[in-house]
């Protein structure tokens, strides 16, 4: 289970404070919640966009993330992190197409079966409840108990939130029970003092880990461990983890070899630069691109703005002699020397260099994993 959203999750709610949405935002992110679930459903679509457009900035300025209760399209037009869908909202591969492949998706479940469906229809994680009785949401149903809590969380591998009357003082036995993150409405947009309250429970439950530092993303020529290094680094992070020749494939319904014999290498490039487009900024996810990614001077750009470059340097024989025959890599049909020739000035202009010759990715992953710490505590960046 690489991927771990945060022990605290709190969902803002109009009718259970005296704060309005926007306040109670910047109340719980100022108090160290790092994910805010915005779930506003009695208010006008203008309303709760004006909400989310003034909440995701905010939220990136103090390490957080904004998701939205139901609504992809809203999630879309504010730039917000990703959405958390009920049982009977858009499809889970809608959103994903919608709103791409680094956007959190998380679903609703209300016992083992339902959360086996959305983790196998692409969710990032299952929110089960209500665990106890609950006026936060009055058409939730009975509490299913920490008993149904423990089935699911024997039924599937991607993190479990735990959701519905939960108090600080049952925080550990749902802990105990299977879940990974705890989603509070009432006990904290209800309090007296938001902010206080979300302190208090920061303490309990240590929901104020260290904040995303935005997008990694890995490059390297053929052959340098990419996609096998960024899977492991993601792991290490506790970051989602993209490659985005397969979210390319998903969206052509064929593989890059197919894309390329088919249409040509130009539109590659074009599917891979309207996924970048795609891709909000303030992130939380390791993404694997190859280096023609940044032939394109929108797409480096785009790259640039939304996080972290990282090169993976591989000498050429070393890389080759990886690939083998070639026969799953069309550009490789082509001299090779031309084609990193051609990559270099993309891969120079990376915030970190790390040396992947040595072959052992979790060495390499380690290696970026130590660069990037380095850099978050105002070290000198990894030379060039």
């Amino acid at each position: 289970m690489p991927f771990r959203p945060p022990r605290l999750y709190p969902l803002t709610d109009r009718a259970a404070g005296t704060a309005t949405p926007r306040d109670q935002i910047e109340s719980l992110l100022a108090a160290g919640a790092r994910w805010v679930q915005v779930r506003d459903r009695a208010a006008a679509d203008g309303d709760r966009l004006a909400t989310l457009d003034a909440a995701v900035p905010f939220a990136r300025r103090h390490g957080g993330m904004i998701l939205v209760n139901d609504r992809a399209d809203l999630a879309r037009l504010s730039g917000a992190a990703g959405v958390h869908l009920g049982e009977e909202d858009l499809p889970l591969a809608a959103a994903r197409s919608l709103l791409g492949p680094v956007a959190v998706l998380g679903a609703s479940s209300h016992d083992a079966a339902s959360a086996r469906r959305a983790a196998a229809e692409g969710a990032d994680y299952v929110a089960l409840g209500p665990i106890y009785a609950t006026a936060s949401k009055p058409d939730a149903g009975p509490p299913v108990g920490l008993g149904a809590l423990r089935e699911v969380r024997a039924s599937v591998r991607i993190p479990l939130v735990a959701i519905g009357g939960i108090t600080r003082d049952r925080a550990a036995e749902v802990f105990d029970a299977g879940a990974d993150s705890i989603a509070v409405v009432r006990d904290l947009v209800g309090a007296p003092d938001v902010a206080e309250r979300a302190a208090e429970w920061v303490r309990t439950v240590g929901g104020g880990e260290e904040p995303p530092r935005g997008l990694v993303f890995l490059t390297g020529f053929m052959g340098s461990g990419k996609t096998t290094v960024a899977r492991l680094l993601a792991e290490r992070l506790g970051r989602r983890f993209v490659d985005l020749d397969a979210a390319v494939e998903a969206g052509a319904g064929r593989s890059v070899a197919e894309i390329i014999a088919v249409a040509g290498e130009e539109a590659f490039r074009t599917a891979e630069e309207s996924i970048l487009a795609r891709i909000p900024e303030g992130g939380d996810a390791v993404v694997a691109l190859g280096g023609g990614t940044l032939l394109r001077a929108a797409a480096a750009r785009r790259v640039g703005a939304l996080g972290r470059l990282v090169w993976l340097d591989c000498p050429l024989p070393e890389a080759l002699r990886r690939c083998g025959s070639g026969e799953a890599r069309p550009l490789l049909r082509a001299p090779a020397a031309p084609l990193l020739a051609a990559r270099l000035p993309g891969y120079r202009a990376a915030d970190f260099r790390i040396d992947a010759a040595s072959g052992d990715p979790a060495a390499v992953a380690a290696a970026v994993a130590a660069a990037l710490a380095a850099a978050s505590r105002g070290a000198a960046p990894h030379p060039l």
